[in-house]
């Protein structure tokens, strides 16, 4: 992997990034669990809003002081990238906070959305930083039993959403 270096976040993308990650998934746990506890998931054990919410609004505090010095030092294309981000984000956050209804399969949409603008943010970092080395693998939250993988860890490609996996073959014997 190679830089050019030519970005004001050059020097400090390593921490302010892995900062930004921690705060964000801490933020999206606590969503998700308390989703749950609202039926709109089973992926995660659920998380009781009385306990959930308030833990919820100071991460998203720590959060915001991340995403501030992403906006600091980010290019433009970085900062639009951050804020649509941000944006799908707080989508799941007003599920979480019963501002919005679940209607139709939209809190999967709005899943979707937030990984995908997650990758967009993560592809324009890269183009600040000038990273160069390929595309970024689609990272997919698959079950394999009692385990979760990222499907980039998966021998075979992830599907495509609203498709099931292919079954494993069996072993020859």
């Amino acid at each position: 992997m190679a830089t050019r270096g030519r970005s004001p976040l050059g020097r400090h993308a390593a921490g302010l990034l892995q900062q930004l990650r921690k705060r964000d998934n801490d933020v999206h746990k606590l969503a998700y669990r308390i989703t749950a506890g609202l039926g709109l998931n089973q992926s995660v054990q659920p998380l009781d809003d009385a306990v959930g919410l308030p833990a919820l609004a100071d991460a998203e505090s720590a959060l915001s002081v991340a995403w501030e010095r992403v906006m600091l030092l980010g290019s433009p294309s970085v900062i639009r990238a951050a804020q649509a981000w941000r944006d799908e984000a707080w989508r799941l956050d007003r599920y979480a906070r019963r501002i919005l209804q679940e209607r139709d399969g939209e809190f999967g949409k709005a899943t979707q959305a937030r990984r995908a603008a997650q990758r967009d943010f993560y592809v324009a970092v890269r183009a600040d930083l000038g990273v160069t080395g390929g595309e970024i693998p689609v990272f997919q939250r698959r079950s394999f039993g009692n385990e979760m993988r990222l499907a980039s860890d998966c021998d075979q490609r992830a599907p495509e959403p609203g498709q099931e996996p292919e079954p494993e073959a069996a072993p020859a014997g």
